[in-house]
């Protein structure tokens, strides 16, 4: 192994803090992933893995290849990498974070997200409903 290939494992407990910090808001994040799982339903073998990320946004959170998406490890350090950005911009724009926010912006990206916040999200709503019901 080169140091490059190690220095993400070396890295990791200095990033834990910051990857659990969502639960400042109180939201479960492994259970909130769980969610995002079971709506998107995309296998971890095809491209964008288990949480269906595309390029664009797997190249934007992860210096990775994006064939690692495929990685049960990795998509989820990078999931919760997004998920802390999500609720510190909602909080920076007055909002409080939800699954049912994150959800909608994992679905639609965060523009997208402010877009719809007056109109009822089908994919928020599953996201919320698995994970409310596994929260319990």
């Amino acid at each position: 192994m080169t140091l490059r290939h190690l220095l993400p494992i070396l890295l990791l407990p200095l990033a834990v803090p910051r990857l659990e910090a969502a639960e400042k808001w109180g939201i479960d994040q492994h259970t909130l992933l769980y969610a995002i799982g079971e709506v998107e339903r995309n296998p971890w073998r095809r491209p964008g893995g288990l949480y269906g990320y595309t390029p664009a946004t797997w190249r934007q959170y992860s210096r990775l290849p994006y064939r690692m998406a495929q990685n049960p490890a990795k998509a989820k350090e990078t999931a919760f990498v997004i998920i802390l950005e999500t609720c510190q911009r909602l909080e920076r724009d007055g909002l409080r974070p939800t699954p049912y926010l994150i959800a909608m912006r994992w679905r639609w990206g965060y523009e997208g997200m402010k877009r719809r916040l007056k109109t009822k999200d089908d994919y928020g709503q599953r996201v919320t409903n698995i994970y409310e019901a596994h929260i319990r």
